[in-house]
Parts: C-alpha cells; structure tokens; sequence
C-alpha cells in the first residue's frame, strides 16, 4: 500500500476522520480508514506509531477540534465556555486518558485528515498557535487547569498536516440536499438511533447520549425533538457549507511552522458539461455524486 523509504522524524501520526465516521475505539465491520483493508495497520507496519481519533460524526468543527485535542493529550473535553453558552450545549465532554500525552513543542505530531477531518484539523491548530481572546475573558479568575491550554495560543505542537479530498471552501452537497426537511430529519435521526451503541454520535454535550433501556423509537424521538446539533450554528450541516468554510477561512489561516499538504481526488467524468460518478465508485456514494455534479450556483446571494 504505502512504498517503502525512510522516515524523516519519530513524530505520531493522527488520524483525524470526517462526517458520519469513526475512530479506531468503534470495533464496526469496516475501518473508516481503508474499508476492509486497514491503513492504521499499513503505516504501523511502516514503522509509523499512529493512532485514530473518534470524534463527534456530526458535531461543528469547533467541537471536533476540542475533542481532538483532549484525544491527544488527554483530559476532559472543554468545549469553552463563551462557545458553549452561546451555542446551548454543556461546556465540558467526554475525558480522555491521551494517546499522546507528553505532546508538546518538542514532541509534536503528524495530522492525516479525511474530508471534514482536515478542516477540523486546521481549526484545531489555529486555536494551538492563536488561542482563543473570547474563551479567555469567559473566565477572567479561572484558576490555572480551570481552562483548556488549547485555548491559550503559543503553542507549536503539529509538525505536518496533510489532507485528503476535505472540502476546504465548503461541499455543495450542503446546497442540493435537503437536510432540513422534515423526511431528512426523522432519516438521520432513526439512523443513529439505530446504529447506536455500536456507532456513538458522540452527542454527550448536548445532553444526547441513548440512556440505558432506551429503545430506538424514543431515541430518535429524542433526537428529533431539536436538530440544533447538526443544523444549528454549532453542527455540522452550516460548517460544510460554502459560506460556512468561508467564514472559517476567514480566521484560520495557515502557519508558517506547519508542512501543509492537500491531496484532491476525482471519480467522475464530464458528460455534456456534468460530472457523471465512473463505474468503479463506491455505491454508496453514487447519488451525492450525481447531485453534486449537475449542481451550479452559489451559496448564499
């Protein structure tokens, strides 16, 4: 799978997933890193020590980039509080033991993203360098610990981030998809209901997670009660969209002590000025293909 050659550095490598997937902690049929075959195994057969977060498969990037950094290090997720109040969720998540917890400015780590996992990524590392003025005047007496170093800023920790196929300007999926109708609702929500526990939405925040007995119907009744989680300013469906990558594209910007690498990729051919899926795609993703490749417009005015 990967060709041989040296390695230029010991730093781990993290693989950060997109929308609707999953981390190396989900024991499900198919690695969401490789499908039947496992590329966590092919890079540590490479002599890589890699790991594979599980975040929130349909939580807003900024949530995601908590999680990420609390998987890393370890820790219980802060989500902020200025952030968590605005959006209406709890400020504090799951804790995490790290699978990198002497990560630092001199032991930094590799980040190999997927799709959204890649802006999550950058967001993330933003917030290292950067920190975040509004989390910090959120708790102005906060006691040393009482808030999370990734909001803090002065912080060098990621080495290389490389991207795969990830939507940097936004997906016009978001665009020709009704993810707001009501069908789409009671589809998305009966499908976690059904999936879990063996798949977690990880929506523990949004004081979300399947209590124990409770069956899949009144789940996803529960699910559906308030959709804010994926189509509200702090979910996934609004960071996806154009104007959503744009509005982060205005603040994230890249750094200058990160190697950068996007790898774009293409299963379509033009056909009288659309883009058709070729035999070969994976078929489930046929019919986003075909949506996303008669699609022109814009998003917004």
């Amino acid at each position: 799978m990967f060709p041989p050659g040296p390695a230029r550095n010991a730093c781990p490598v993290i693989l950060v997933h997109g929308i609707l997937a999953y981390g190396q902690d989900q024991r499900l049929p198919l690695s969401a890193w490789g499908g039947m075959s496992d590329y966590r195994k092919d890079l540590a057969d490479e002599g890589w020590e890699i790991f594979s977060a599980t975040l929130g498969p349909v939580s807003s990037n900024w949530d995601r980039a908590c999680e990420l950094f609390a998987y890393i290090r370890g820790g219980r997720t802060d989500f902020g509080a200025a952030h968590s109040a605005r959006c209406g969720h709890e400020r504090f998540g799951r804790e995490y033991p790290g699978v990198y917890p002497e990560w630092g400015n001199d032991r930094k780590v590799h980040l190999l993203c997927h799709s959204m996992g890649g802006q999550t990524a950058r967001l993330m590392v933003q917030l290292l360098e950067e920190g975040s003025p509004e989390e910090l005047e959120a708790a102005p007496e906060a006691k040393p610990g009482d808030v999370s170093p990734l909001f803090a800023g002065g912080h060098s920790w990621v080495l290389g981030l490389v991207t795969l196929c990830s939507p940097h300007d936004g997906t016009s999926l978001a665009l020709v998809s009704d993810y707001g109708s009501e069908s789409a609702k009671r589809s998305i929500c009966a499908l976690l209901a059904a999936a879990s526990p063996a798949y977690d939405a990880r929506l523990d925040h949004w004081g979300l997670a399947r209590r124990e007995g409770e069956g899949v119907a009144a789940y996803a009744a529960r699910l559906r009660a308030d959709v804010s989680w994926y189509l509200g300013e702090d979910g996934c469906y609004e960071d996806l969209r154009p104007a959503g990558a744009a509005e982060l594209n205005g603040w994230v910007s890249a750094r200058a002590d990160v190697y950068y690498f996007s790898w774009a990729a293409s299963d379509t051919y033009d056909f009288k000025d659309r883009q058709l899926p070729n035999v070969g795609m994976q078929p489930l993703l046929v019919a986003s293909s075909l949506a996303m490749g008669r699609f022109v417009g814009t998003d917004g005015p």
